[in-house]
């Protein structure tokens, strides 16, 4: 149904659906004739026999064969020497076809040229003169006399060597976390040449120290991604997680684990939301930003609170390989990728890759929408308890730089906006990187004011290279 998609303009009557492209065609600020516009829609109304009872109807309002003939009469109206027509006939019944084939053999006969593409090999025989086309060049030629289907069918799906050579391209493709990979090597050593603390084992820990909360929370935003969505409330959900810590947690420790819990079922209840109302994700998302802000406004309005000590010792106790929030979140990341690995996990990115495709399978959409959104609460969720395990205090704005950044992280770690593809390494490694480009700006004594500028356009420059890269591999 691509006339559909493409071509029709759905709000738009049968009249301006077809004037469309003449309209188009004349003097920018030239007055419409509203008399020539009606006399050349009744011309091809009659010519092609639209079936319709007013032209000002919507072109919606018609059947798809009669939509059809709409398109074809836009292009012939502009009387155009040159007419393209993308497998016209296709969908339509046998007595429309027969009537656009009239259609066009007498615009052919009128001096224009007619280059048709058409999927239905008995059209074939209308045509003077036929090309075959192989991996966008032309393989070879016919006149209508001398066509033979088997030699187009051996022309049409020959391989060459362009094309082998593209697809050994592909497949030797690197990585997608390489980039962000080599981004963070480079810039902890930069960092480290600046300041050899850096490389000291008590440098690293403090650097992974104050990158871990936004980790957790990068790796949250990843499984929303890999669903295709984008969840503008990452950070507002960390930032009241780090309030009930440092408020209810601190007074009655049930009553906080039970809020806590609560959060995270309420987070789930988003991708239920966004399945069964049909709302898109960043509107679900971005809403839940504001409640989130309002209810931690609620419980404490200023910086400050108290974390409970079990928690801290819990989540930031020292030992001699590595400080306790790390270890929990080397466990998260490889819990990620265990999660992503598995069975279910491969669902996930099947339903962020080709929705349809999962649902004619046999999977359930809203299964999937509550279980990612229920996985990714949880991460986030541990991203507000690191946060307050770190500061052993709470503020609500503590992490709303966050969400853009984890955004930022996801794509600079080789995923894609449009779902399916994601990597959790590739988002850590990103992460990172980003968070050695404020350590860098600091060693620079480069004002703060201009982080998130040069965040983004290295975010920007990233895009920029895997487009690039992608148009040459196709």
């Amino acid at each position: 149904m691509t006339e559909k998609k493409e071509g029709i303009f759905p709000l738009w009557s049968i009249t301006d659906n077809t004037v469309i492209s003449k309209v188009a065609d004349s003097g920018l600020f030239r007055p419409i004739s509203m008399g020539n516009v009606d006399e050349t829609v009744k011309h091809w109304n009659s010519r092609l026999k639209t079936k319709c009872a007013s032209s000002e109807d919507l072109i919606t309002s018609l059947s798809g064969g009669n939509q059809q003939k709409v398109l074809i009469a836009r292009a012939l109206a502009l009387d155009a020497d040159i007419i393209l027509l993308d497998d016209p006939t296709r969908g339509v019944d046998i007595g429309t076809k027969l009537e656009l084939y009239e259609v066009f053999r007498e615009t052919a006969k009128s001096g224009k040229l007619v280059i048709w593409r058409t999927s239905d090999d008995a059209e074939l025989e209308y045509c003077t003169r036929l090309l075959v086309m192989n991996a966008g060049t032309v393989a070879g030629e016919f006149s209508s006399e001398e066509f033979e289907h088997s030699s187009m069918l051996k022309l049409a799906f020959r391989s060459n060597a362009k094309e082998e050579k593209l697809e050994t391209k592909k497949a030797k493709k690197p990585r997608l976390y390489l980039f962000s990979l080599i981004a963070m090597i480079v810039l902890y050593f930069v960092c480290g040449m600046m300041s050899n603390s850096i490389f000291t084992k008590f440098g690293v820990e403090l650097l992974a120290v104050g990158f871990a909360p936004f980790i957790f929370a990068a790796l949250s935003q990843t499984f929303i991604i890999g669903l295709g969505h984008i969840d503008l409330g990452v950070g507002a959900f960390m930032g009241l997680v780090n309030v009930i810590c440092a408020t209810i947690l601190d007074q009655n420790t049930g009553l906080g684990i039970l809020c806590l819990v609560g959060l995270i079922a309420a987070y789930s209840c988003m991708g239920l939301v966004i399945h069964l109302r049909g709302v898109p994700p960043i509107i679900v998302t971005l809403g839940m930003s504001f409640v989130w802000t309002g209810i931690a406004y609620v419980l404490q309005d200023v910086p400050g609170g108290h974390v409970p000590d079990w928690m801290v010792s819990l989540f930031n106790f020292n030992n001699p390989v590595l400080q306790g929030v790390l270890l929990w979140l080397i466990v998260f990341i490889a819990l990620a990728l265990l999660i992503y690995r598995s069975r279910y996990g491969t669902v996930l990115r099947g339903f962020g890759n080709n929705e349809s495709a999962m649902r004619n399978s046999g999977w359930s959409k809203a299964k999937a929408y509550w279980l990612t959104y229920l996985i990714a609460g949880i991460f986030a969720a541990m991203g507000g308890i690191a946060q307050s395990s770190i500061t052993a205090a709470s503020d609500v704005n503590a992490s709303s730089t966050y969400t853009m950044l984890t955004v930022a992280a996801v794509i600079i770690g080789g995923g894609y906006f449009s779902g399916g593809v994601v990597t959790h390494i590739g988002t850590v490694f990103g992460g990172i990187s980003l968070t050695m480009i404020s350590v860098l700006l600091g060693l620079l004594k480069v004002s703060t004011d201009y982080t998130a500028t040069i965040q983004g356009l290295v975010l920007i420059l990233i895009l920029s290279m895997r487009l690039i890269r992608k148009e040459k591999l196709q």
